[in-house]
């Protein structure tokens, strides 16, 4: 009896370490693909066959004779892009000598017939000019009193650059993403001594400018009816009480507008708590978009006038995980994928709907696609270990359920939160080069200069051209709303 007990128990733990052994074998794969695989959630890529295609039947190749077969000609279609009408041409003729003008037949003088032009892109160093300012001065010796002329309106006093030299810093470093030391080494080798810690004054200095046109683009997302929110993590060395290694974050909370009307706003802020994401939704009225984040859902529920949608491009991505972690890229995961892949693609056919026809269609295609969703996590989340990829991806569909449904009653909501991620992106780019802020002055200038620069971009402005318009006019008392970056 003894024995048939010891068997028994030994069975289990054989069944237990089995498990456990496939956990393992499954995180190290994942891990091993995160390292060193493409990062794409795509189950496909460019050179291979895609999972959910069949390859194209090929027909035999009989060969001429043993060592040869026939290949037919391969033809490039492509053209060249044409560049740019609007860039300066300079044109550089090109004849023939007098003495090659001449037929090579009758020795007669040949005509001009026609020209052939050709186009080639010509790009210059940076070039560098001083602007000279001369004011004159009028004096009158009898009454002792000196004019002068005034100097132009300057949104940083008595520094040494023009306005657009302070756009072109704040371009390369928001929108490029380089640091501000890498600048400083590419002005040295034009011997231009600007140092990062006045480039980092003048854009502090113009973040704290520009600070009106930002709270005032905040207010014109919360009196429209729909936007997204996320995070990512930063770190500011000099912030009070705090040690430099902890984390800050930055907060974006964006909307995809039609053409012209799209806002991105970024907000650094010391923790991601309730207090702190408060003041960002207050007073909105509208449809709410994000992650599975608890602080999120807890806040909405406080409003009733949010309606607040999950995404559903996090679930993917947890699936897309299970996949990538299998030995064979078969099974539950694979198929949620598949499941989640045709949602997305109604999505992307309903793209510039209005809400009517949204409604009839994710009602008509995208709901059944959910409920074949959910009756694939109900039939499997029991019967797979809760710590496995697949477990952890079945666990986060199913407890957040609730949310990544609304958008099938609720037409405003997009189904994922991928335009915000996008837009956190941009900034994790910049990140990766500079890799903190020195003080909580230079991260809210920064949110700022982020906020105004990649909002004027994808409302189709070059952020360049926009910031140098709004840095000539905001101290010359143009109406701040005449200076947002967008209709």
């Amino acid at each position: 009896m003894n024995l048939q007990k010891e068997n028994e128990s030994l069975k289990t733990e054989i069944v237990f370490l089995k498990a456990k052994l496939d956990e393992l074998e499954e995180l190290v794969r994942h891990l091993h693909r995160g390292r060193f695989a493409a990062k794409s959630e795509l189950l496909s890529h460019p050179g291979m066959t895609p999972l959910f295609e069949q390859p194209a039947a090929e027909e035999p190749v009989e060969p001429d004779d043993e060592n040869e077969i026939s290949v037919s000609p391969h033809k490039r279609s492509k053209k060249r892009k044409p560049l740019p009408k609007d860039l300066p041409r300079e044109d550089h003729i090109l004849d023939l000598p007098e003495e090659e003008q001449a037929c090579p037949c009758c020795q007669g003088m040949m005509k001009q017939s026609h020209e052939k032009v050709s186009e080639k892109l010509h790009i210059k160093p940076a070039e560098f000019s001083v602007k000279r300012y001369i004011r004159k001065v009028y004096s009158c010796k009898a009454c002792e009193v000196i004019k002068e002329a005034k100097m132009p309106p300057h949104p940083i006093p008595k520094s040494g650059v023009t306005p657009e030299s302070i756009a072109h810093i704040a371009t390369m470093k928001i929108i490029d993403g380089l640091p501000l030391h890498r600048i400083e080494q590419m002005f040295k080798r034009h011997d231009l001594d600007l140092n990062r810690d006045r480039m980092s004054r003048w854009l502090i200095s113009i973040g704290e400018l520009l600070k009106p046109i930002k709270e005032q683009m905040h207010r014109d997302l919360l009196a429209g009816d729909i936007f997204g929110i996320d995070e990512t993590s930063m770190q500011v060395l000099a912030e009070e009480n705090r040690r430099p290694d902890q984390k800050s974050f930055m907060i974006v909370q964006a909307r995809e507008g039609p053409p012209g009307k799209s806002i991105v706003l970024y907000h650094y802020e010391k923790s991601k708590a309730a207090r702190t994401i408060e003041p960002y939704i207050q007073g909105f009225k509208g449809a709410m978009v994000s992650d599975g984040l608890s602080v999120y859902q807890n806040l909405t529920a406080e409003y009733e006038t949010i309606s607040h949608g999950g995404c559903l491009a996090h679930a993917r991505r947890k699936f897309a995980e299970a996949v990538k972690g299998k030995k064979k890229r078969m099974g539950i995961a694979k198929e949620a994928l598949l499941i989640i892949k045709e949602v997305f693609s109604v999505e992307a056919q309903l793209k510039g709907s209005n809400n009517e026809e949204v409604a009839i269609v994710r009602a008509q295609q995208s709901r059944p696609l959910m409920d074949r969703l959910k009756e694939l996590c109900d039939e499997n989340i029991n019967q797979i270990p809760a710590k496995s990829l697949t477990g952890k991806a079945l666990s986060y569909l199913n407890g957040q359920w609730e949310y990544l449904t609304r958008f099938l009653d609720d037409p405003r909501l997009p189904a994922h939160n991928n335009y915000v991620e996008q837009r956190i992106r941009k900034f994790v780019i910049g990140r990766k080069a500079w890799l903190f802020a020195q003080s909580t002055q230079g991260a809210h200038s920064a949110a700022t200069l982020y906020s105004l620069m990649h909002t004027a971009r994808d409302n189709g402005l070059n952020p360049y051209q926009y910031l140098c318009d709004v840095l000539l006019r905001v101290n010359a008392g143009a109406d701040i709303k005449s200076l947002m970056p967008y209709k």
